[in-house]
């Protein structure tokens, strides 16, 4: 029974550090904002970047509207393809159009 109960308290304490890492993100984000990168994919292929210290996104609950707001002024993407992309985040691999379908 000891075992146990040492065995979730484990498991809780490292949950909860994720969720409060999260929470702190979160908080920062919102209130001090965050150095992004956003990259907005049109239908016709035009990308559109858009970089700064303090960019907020919000989307709505139906997932085709993103509202940005980059040092005070707002932008509304709507059916748009958007990435989001914390500054210092790199990729492993980039991976070129069709090239990643021909791996599965």
């Amino acid at each position: 029974m000891k075992k146990l109960f040492v065995v979730l308290l484990v498991v809780f304490v490292f949950a909860g550090c994720s969720q409060i890492r999260d929470g702190v993100k979160n908080l920062e984000s919102n209130t001090v904002g965050l150095d992004r990168d956003i990259f907005v994919t049109v239908d016709d292929g035009t990308t559109f970047v858009y970089s700064g210290r303090n960019i907020r996104v919000s989307e709505t609950e139906y997932g085709n509207k993103v509202i940005v707001t980059v040092d005070g002024k707002r932008l509304a993407i709507y059916n748009a393809s958007v990435q989001v992309i914390e500054n210092g985040l790199e990729p492993k691999k980039i991976y070129a159009p069709g090239e990643l379908a021909e791996i599965k």
